[in-house]
């Protein structure tokens, strides 16, 4: 998570490179129904720029494509479940209360199901509900929806997020503050903005995002917006 992360901070610096994406075809059990089916995985791949909302530019699909069971689209997230898993797995996607999610955007039926298997934490929510938002930018109504959620969360790992590493909540604060400003949110991402600014970073880089968020909510400028990369 953190990898991924700075790494598209920092390659804002570097010079771009051209390294393609490596897709092999990979066979998943899907815990809920034992049968195998095939997912396009990646041997390696390039992040070499990143847009104000934080998606990475590089040379594959971001957020990477998770693997999701037919027909229950549940979203496998590891090799191996124990019986124990299974049998809670089963279970939760017999409701309807996952019925009612299991359309949603990959990463966010992913949260949707780690909070109900203990395995969400404050950071992992926030985290998964950005991607997600990467996923439905073209979807006008759903974006909007996942933009407040992800707000709201921030909002509840923010005090977390700053003592564990500053570095990564800049992170979190300014790729909000472009996700409520793609929404549409000029207000919300404004106040989101001067929080991220009272809060000093010792990457360069940040100065520079703050300073392009400030000047696209003054314009009303609810378009996707790269970083510029220095060669």
């Amino acid at each position: 998570m953190k990898k991924l992360m700075l790494a598209g901070i920092l390659a804002l610096g570097m010079a771009p490179v051209a390294y393609a994406g490596t897709p092999y075809p990979i066979k998943v059990e899907c815990p809920i129904t034992g049968e195998t089916f095939t997912h396009t995985a990646t041997a390696s791949y390039s992040t070499y720029g990143m847009y104000l909302d934080g998606m990475p530019v590089g040379s594959w699909t971001f957020p990477m494509p998770v693997p999701q069971c037919p027909g229950s689209r549940f979203p496998v997230m590891k090799e191996d479940y124990s019986d124990a898993e299974k049998t809670a797995l089963r279970a939760l996607v017999l409701t309807p209360e996952y019925a009612a999610a299991q359309n949603e955007a990959s990463y966010y039926l992913m949260d949707f199901v780690m909070a109900r298997t203990g395995e969400q934490t404050p950071e992992s929510h926030v985290w998964m509900l950005l991607q997600a938002t990467w996923q439905v930018r073209a979807d006008v109504a759903v974006y909007a929806r996942y933009a407040g959620e992800l707000a709201a969360a921030m909002d509840a790992a923010n005090d977390q997020l700053k003592s564990d590493d500053s570095e990564n909540w800049h992170f979190y604060q300014l790729s909000t503050a472009n996700v409520l400003r793609q929404s549409g949110d000029f207000d919300g991402a404004a106040s989101r903005l001067a929080v991220a600014e009272a809060v000093p970073s010792s990457q360069p880089v940040v100065q520079k995002w703050i300073e392009m968020t400030r000047a696209m909510i003054a314009a009303r400028d609810n378009t996707p917006e790269e970083m510029p990369r220095q060669d």
